[in-house]
C-alpha cells in the first residue's frame, strides 16, 4: 500500500462508550497531526494487517488529537473485531493524513444532519462544527437499532432540543418510533428547502435518496461505509489498460480488479480500502468509458467519465487509458 503522509499515534484512550461500539484517542507521538473539518476520515493501520477507514467525531485543530468511534461487527471483514480484541491503551498505530470527501458545507439555510448507527460520527462532527461557527438554523435525527447499541459521542445530544432521536431504523422494522424521512423532506421543502447530510446504512440513505429527487429546493450528501453490490453485465470481460504516463499496456482480466492487475505487473498505484468508499484510488480517464462502481462520484461525475476508483470500476470499452 502506498500512503503520502503517514503518522505515528499512541492509543491514550480505548473504552468501549455502548454494547457494540469502542471509542479510541489517538494522539502523535511525533510530528503534530493536522487540522480537521467535519467529515473526515483516517485510514488506521491495524496490527492485523488490514487498514480500515474511520471518521473523526470531533473537528480538530491542528496538533490535536483524534477520536473516533469503532462499531465492532461479529460479521465483519475483520477490522472491528482486531480493534475490540488487540488494541489496548499505550499501543502505537500508523495512521494516514485526514481526508474529507463528506464535507459540510457553508449554507446560510437550514441544515439536516441525519444518522444511522455508527453514522453518528462524522454527523456528530458536523453539529460539533455547527454549534462553534455560530449556526442556529439546524437539527440532527439520529436512529438506532437498539439503545443500548447507541453511540453518543456528547452529553448534549442526550438534551439538545435540537436533536431527535429514534429507536428502530427505517425500513429495517425494528421496534420504537422510527425516523420518518418522507416528512423530514417534506417539512424542509415547507421551511423553504436547505440541505440534508447523512451517514448510515444503505436502507436509510437510498430511502432519503429518494425522497429528495427532483427536490430542486433540497441539497442532499451523503457519506456510505459500502459500495453497491456489484451487477453481473457484459462490462465483467476482459480489457486493456494503457498507462498513458509509461506507455504500458496491461491486460485486466475478468476476475481481476485493475488495482489487481497493476500490482501484479509491478506497478505502484494509490489505494487503500479497496471497495470504493474512500477515494485515496481515484485516477483521471484520458481514453475510454469506465463501468463506475464506487460509493464515491457522484452521478454526474460518474457520467463524465474524467476519473475512476481503481480498486473496484472497471471498463465498459476494450481499451481504457489512464493518467498514470
Amino acid at each position: 500500500m502506498r500512503q503520502d503522509i503517514l503518522f505515528e499515534v499512541r492509543i491514550t484512550r480505548r473504552q468501549w462508550v455502548s454494547r457494540t461500539v469502542v471509542e479510541l484517542v489517538l494522539e502523535s507521538t511525533g510530528k503534530p497531526l493536522p487540522a480537521a473539518d467535519a467529515g473526515a476520515h483516517i485510514d488506521v493501520h491495524l496490527p492485523n494487517g488490514m487498514v480500515r477507514q474511520y471518521s473523526l467525531v470531533t473537528p480538530v485543530i491542528a496538533g490535536g488529537s483524534y477520536r473516533i468511534g469503532v462499531r465492532v461487527m461479529e460479521d465483519g471483514r475483520g477490522g472491528s473485531q482486531c480493534v475490540a480484541q488487540s488494541l489496548t491503551e499505550g499501543d502505537v498505530l500508523t495512521i494516514g493524513a485526514p481526508r474529507n470527501l463528506f464535507e459540510l458545507q457553508p449554507d446560510a439555510g437550514r441544515i439536516v444532519l441525519v444518522a444511522g448507527g455508527i453514522g453518528i460520527t462524522p454527523i456528530h462532527a458536523m453539529a460539533c462544527q455547527l454549534m462553534q461557527a455560530g449556526h442556529q438554523n439546524w437539527s440532527l435525527h439520529y436512529a438506532y437499532s437498539r439503545h443500548e447499541e447507541a453511540y453518543f459521542p456528547s452529553e448534549w445530544l442526550l438534551w439538545d432540543e435540537r436533536v431527535q432521536r429514534y429507536e428502530g431504523l427505517p425500513a429495517r422494522g425494528a421496534p420504537g418510533r422510527t425516523l420518518d424521512v418522507a416528512a423530514l423532506v417534506a417539512d424542509l421543502e415547507k421551511e423553504g428547502g436547505g440541505a440534508i447530510y447523512c451517514c448510515g446504512p444503505n436502507s436509510l440513505m437510498d430511502a432519503l435518496s429518494q425522497q429528495c429527487e427532483q427536490k430542486s429546493s433540497v441539497r442532499y450528501v451523503q457519506e456510505t461505509f459500502a459500495a453497491p453490490e456489484p451487477v453481473a453485465s457484459a462490462d465483467d470481460g476482459a480489457f486493456t489498460l494503457v498507462l498513458a504516463k509509461s506507455g504500458q499496456s496491461i491486460q485486466v482480466q475478468a476476475d481481476q480488479t485493475i488495482l489487481d492487475a497493476l500490482q501484479a505487473a509491478g506497478v505502484d498505484a494509490p489505494f487503500s480500502c479497496g471497495q470504493g468508499i474512500c477515494g485515496a484510488c481515484e485516477t483521471a480517464v484520458l481514453d475510454g468509458t469506465p463501468v463506475h462502481r464506487d460509493a464515491i462520484l457522484s452521478p454526474a461525475e460518474q457520467q463524465e467519465g474524467k476519473s475512476m476508483m481503481i480498486c473496484c470500476s472497471r471498463s465498459a470499452t476494450p481499451t481504457l487509458t489512464l493518467d498514470m
